[in-house]
């Protein structure tokens, strides 16, 4: 992955180890957090909704077993809260999970 500010980027050679080259790739993940080569957020923020749907199904699921909804909703948050604490500012962390907790409420509730 090359990350460059220019309006038009410098073409590099590409990389070669033992006459293979090298991949170039556009995003790359680490420790939780996706990195753009164009400094973009768009893959890490598909990559925690991805997330969070899947962890979303759950409550779905113990919604359908008659579980109690106040102990649900404070698992779901605590899995919420897991999800975006990795690699974000404390405003984008809030509205994110104001986001998750009115999803949890939608299932949990079975309003569209």
């Amino acid at each position: 992955m090359r990350i460059c500010f220019l309006k038009d980027p410098i073409e590099f050679p590409h990389l070669k180890i033992d006459d293979r080259q090298l991949e170039l790739v556009t995003s790359h993940k680490v420790r939780g957090l996706v990195l753009q080569s164009n400094l973009k957020w768009n893959n890490h923020i598909e990559s925690i909704v991805t997330k969070a749907s899947k962890r979303l199904h759950i409550l779905r699921v113990l919604r359908r077993g008659g579980v109690e909804i106040n102990g649900t909703v404070q698992q779901g948050e605590a899995k919420a809260r897991g999800l975006c604490g990795v690699g974000q500012s404390e405003e984008f962390t809030s509205a994110l999970l104001i986001t998750i907790r009115k999803r949890i409420m939608i299932k949990l509730q079975g309003t569209p």
